[in-house]
């Protein structure tokens, strides 16, 4: 081909010769991208496209209020619910956004999770299974959320602005002087705000987004055992602005820890490991708001004050725990 176009521009001169060279450049724009292409796995091709996503419906209005934190409130278990907000968390950061986002795994293996963030795609979930991820079995530990980091950590091996952190527990002594006096759960959701607080000062983020059980992600206190209990996402609305959503879905199934047919809970005994049952279980339906995901803040003045609004998921399926319990 070089040679062919060496004749032509003797013949035809030096305009000719010029346009033809730029002719070899445009195509060498689209061949050598194509063999690239051609050279990577299937399995780094298929990654790369895992990372693509859109950002579900309703979360213009969401942004118009410019909070600082996310929190989205879900049923463990289930494989809509870290699918939908991954897509939020990799839509912000395919925008250019700056996204940080926290998990309620335990803050003890957070330093383990950094060091897993920094390796390389097709090393990041071993590490990150070595981290200390044991397959919690109430569901937070699900197969869908590790797809769901491992497609997020694809988009920030590619560039993309976004960091994880897990916030749940207390992470020191110095936190545990502070919160460990509080009586009941409070310990822990104080801390839990504050984990998130310390992960989020570490570096300048547009979002910090939360996932955690539904139940921390309240913004009305509760009595546990005779105790008022403010939940994380009250603690972390004292730290800057917040929208906090509930999951909601109309039917199906989630990975759930359950007592076992015929047993009882009493009040101020701790329920024994072998009195639980952990397995996809079936879940209460709600009015059914259609198959596709959105997201949607209150309109009324009698929703649920708990929440600024929710995350609709349709039917939902469980999703097993990555690794059982060693």
């Amino acid at each position: 081909m070089t040679r062919r176009i060496i004749r032509l521009c003797s013949a035809t001169g030096k305009a000719t010769e010029d346009m033809l060279r730029a002719m070899v450049i445009i195509l060498s724009l689209f061949i050598i991208p194509n063999l690239s292409a051609a050279g990577r796995s299937s399995e780094t091709l298929k990654a790369i496209a895992s990372t693509s996503c859109d950002m579900p419906l309703g979360w213009g209005d969401i942004a118009l209020r410019k909070p600082r934190f996310g929190v989205f409130g879900e049923v463990h278990g289930t494989q809509e619910a870290p699918e939908l907000f991954g897509r939020v968390a990799c839509a912000l950061a395919a925008q250019g956004k700056s996204v940080l986002v926290a998990v309620e795994h335990d803050v003890s293996f957070d330093p383990a999770y950094q060091a897993a963030w920094r390796q390389p795609p097709e090393k990041f979930a071993a590490a990150l299974l070595q981290a200390g991820w044991k397959g919690s079995r109430d569901g937070k530990g699900s197969v869908a959320m590790l797809d769901m980091l491992k497609r997020l950590h694809q988009l920030a091996w590619q560039g993309r602005a976004i960091r994880l952190t897990a916030f749940d527990g207390e992470r020191d002594d110095v936190q545990h002087r502070k919160f460990g006096t509080l009586p009941g759960q409070r310990p822990r959701e104080a801390a839990q705000a504050d984990n998130i607080r310390i992960a989020a000062d570490q570096a300048s983020y547009d979002f910090i987004l939360v996932l955690t059980g539904n139940f921390h992600a309240s913004k009305q206190s509760f009595k546990r055992g005779g105790t008022a209990v403010e939940p994380m996402a009250m603690h972390l609305a004292r730290i800057g602005p917040m929208v906090t959503l509930d999951a909601r879905y109309s039917r199906g199934s989630a990975w759930t820890c359950e007592l076992k047919p015929g047993m009882r809970s009493e009040p101020g005994k701790p329920i024994s490991k072998d009195a639980i049952e952990c397995a996809i279980h079936s879940v209460g339906m709600q009015p059914d708001l259609g198959q596709n995901q959105f997201l949607s803040l209150n309109a009324s003045s009698d929703a649920d004050d708990a929440y600024d609004g929710f995350f609709w998921l349709g039917t939902i399926h469980g999703s097993p725990p990555a690794v059982r319990d060693q």
